[in-house]
């Protein structure tokens, strides 16, 4: 969890001891604490324009000025609540970049931070590292909300953080670099949610939540119909929507978190007849609820109602190439990639690729 100690935030374990193991490995990497030795490798990279393009441009200090901040670091790193460490090749230890996690005021939060030297680009070290930092923050460190801030033309990183499981979390201001892009995760807890049948009693409900969310679903998915702007007419919508769900050929849900909350919806489009028993499984999460783990909890809720109470032998789904997040939902879950659509839905007025998925009984 965040201590915060006389206006200073510390990584800390359960036991409120401030923490952060000195050193992770993973098959390529070692994570380690910085030594002096590696400076001339740091010099070099923050004096590469392509490395230090999206991270503040080079920074304006001499050499010295530079060494003896870095040996500063070195000198402070065990004691520090900040850890950054140095990214080091396990065969050799040869430093190539940097990772790890730091208290960023403008996003008031525990941010993760990395970067690999230019000519180690290309062989998923940056992942690699991010992965194993995100995981001991999470997992190990308990900490409850890692975030970090991307500029919005560099789409290599945003994919790594797409990759190693943040979410898109809104835009915020950064010095010198105008709107970047916010990511964000949280420690999944335990099944905090539970899914409410769609029903002439909670349509007000799922109005006001599309329509707080509207701008936030639209940056992924195709709009909705211009119907949904005015109650009465999403009313009728819904009502039909309804009258389907009683003919059996769907099943709507709201997801609710423990407090009672909307914070999403669920639904379950059926194919049955005597010889096919499956539903095609589609869901959404509010902008606010981002980073809870709600939506892989809504897909296996989903997914266990359709096998258990419907007897359904498949269930599919399909999302944009672009939808990072959505794909590692499902797949976490236990889908499986089975097939890619072009052009199969229109957002932000650009016809977008979608891969189908499929689970079976």
């Amino acid at each position: 969890m965040i201590v915060k100690v006389n206006n200073t935030y510390y990584l800390a374990n359960r036991t409120g001891e401030a923490t952060m193991n000195q050193s992770i490995e993973t098959s390529r990497l070692r994570l380690r604490e910085p030594k002096i030795n590696d400076f001339d490798a740091v010099w070099e990279m923050k004096n590469d324009p392509s490395t230090m393009t999206f991270t503040g441009g080079i920074i304006q200090e001499s050499y010295n000025e530079a060494y003896e901040k870095f040996k500063k670091n070195c000198e402070t790193f065990r004691e520090n609540s900040d850890k950054v460490y140095s990214v080091a090749l396990r065969e050799t230890d040869e430093y190539i970049g940097y990772c790890g996690l730091k208290y960023c005021d403008i996003l008031d939060g525990v941010e993760i931070l990395y970067g690999i030297s230019r000519k180690y680009w290309g062989n998923g070290y940056a992942k690699e590292a991010a992965q194993a930092v995100l995981d001991h923050g999470l997992k190990v460190e308990k900490i409850p909300e890692i975030v970090a801030a991307v500029n919005t033309e560099n789409i290599a990183s945003e994919r790594i953080l797409q990759r190693i499981g943040m979410n898109f979390a809104g835009k915020v201001e950064w010095p010198n670099q105008g709107l970047v892009n916010k990511y964000s995760v949280r420690l999944e807890a335990e099944m905090n949610i539970k899914m409410e049948l769609m029903s002439l009693a909670n349509i007000k409900d799922i109005f006001e939540f599309e329509v707080e969310n509207k701008a936030f679903f639209e940056h992924t998915l195709p709009p909705r119909p211009a119907g949904y702007a005015s109650y009465e007419t999403f009313k009728a919508i819904m009502i039909e929507l309804l009258e389907a769900q009683e003919k059996g050929e769907r099943s709507m849900y709201l997801i609710r978190d423990h407090e009672g909350y909307m914070v999403g919806r669920v639904n379950l489009f059926f194919t049955l007849d005597e010889n096919t028993k499956k539903a095609e499984i589609g869901y959404r999460i509010a902008e606010k609820a981002q980073g809870n783990g709600y939506a892989s909890q809504a897909v296996v809720l989903a997914t266990e109602l359709g096998f258990e109470t419907f007897d359904l032998q498949t269930i599919e789904a399909g999302t944009s190439t672009k939808n990072i997040g959505s794909q590692r939902v499902l797949e976490k879950n236990g889908f499986k990639r089975i097939g890619k659509e072009e052009k199969v839905m229109k957002v932000n007025d650009e016809w977008i690729d979608g891969f189908l998925y499929s689970k079976s009984k």
